[in-house]
């Protein structure tokens, strides 16, 4: 109970941090002073700092996942599913900045790892655009959806980085009518992004 505990605010402490000063600027001994955790404790629970992070990501894309999970949303049809995932994203990433930024991956935030972790935000959410791209039987590249994503990956991280993670929801009707284009006629788009 209390190595969870230390773990839960070291994993805070990483989120605090990194997001406030960027992987590069981030020290263990910063990190420890913000969880409240002594150094040893630190590494006791992980090798380095690199460890840490990628723990306090694989948590951050953990707790994104939680919205994409609900009965409700795996239940709507396809082009729903789509939409409403991609609104619960704009709508988490506005309400948790912090831990955000680091699914999102900004190599600015996250330094060296920011490729493996905007290809583990991808690979959570292709499936949902894989599955409208089968249910619409369109002919389109698989890496459109691992293309879409990283662009909304990197327009959402710029917006973190910002400091407009609020407005992030208000982008929800452009990027639904964008990523739905390919497998709509734009009118249909339209329509689901309003």
């Amino acid at each position: 109970m209390v190595l969870a505990d230390q773990r839960s605010r070291l994993l805070a402490g990483v989120v605090e941090i990194v997001a406030a000063h960027g992987y590069d600027r981030a020290s263990v001994e910063s990190i420890v002073r913000a969880a409240g955790i002594s150094r040893r404790t630190f590494y006791d629970l992980f090798p380095n700092k690199s460890e840490a992070l990628l723990a306090a990501h694989a948590e951050a894309l953990e707790r994104l996942s939680t919205p994409l999970s609900e009965p409700p949303l795996l239940q709507a049809d396809r082009t729903t599913q789509a939409v409403e995932s991609l609104r619960a994203v704009l709508d988490w990433a506005a309400a948790e900045p912090e831990p955000a930024l680091l699914v999102f991956a900004h190599p600015f935030v996250v330094g060296p790892h920011a490729a493996f972790c905007r290809d583990r935000f991808v690979e959570r959410l292709a499936p949902v655009l894989r599955q409208l791209r089968r249910a619409s039987a369109v002919e389109l590249d698989p890496v459109w959806e691992e293309g879409l994503l990283g662009g909304l990956a990197e327009l959402v991280s710029s917006r973190l980085i910002d400091g407009r993670a609020a407005a992030l929801p208000t982008l929800a009707p452009l990027l639904i009518e964008f990523a739905l284009g390919p497998y709509l006629s734009r009118g249909e788009a339209r329509t689901f992004a309003l």
